[in-house]
């Protein structure tokens, strides 16, 4: 099935909303509640409290490089683009938000 234009945007569409829905209620709840996230969001919320410097998005989005450069090698060219769009809006829309 040929993927059209307007699908393409569909989907980067969906994927933002909810990369700000995350952010929104990272930033909203988590944070200020002093509750902690998992995986990667988490722990960049605990290297920032403890280093004293950088943005929750901002060390995310570094910790992320190595993953998606071992990722890039093993899965789908379409699957690649999508996570790193999803991880790039996350990264952008929690550090808006902040």
């Amino acid at each position: 099935m040929k993927r059209t234009v307007v699908n393409i945007i569909w989907d980067v569409l969906r994927t933002a909303v909810g990369c700000a829905l995350f952010a929104l209620g990272f930033d909203l709840f988590l944070m200020p509640g002093g509750m902690n996230a998992g995986g990667l969001s988490g722990l960049a919320m605990i290297l920032v409290r403890v280093l004293g410097f950088g943005t929750v998005g901002a060390v995310t989005a570094i910790m992320n490089i190595p993953l998606f450069v071992l990722a890039g090698m093993k899965i789908g060219k379409k699957f690649f683009v999508g996570s790193l769009i999803g991880m790039a809006a996350s990264s952008f829309f929690l550090d808006l938000f902040t």
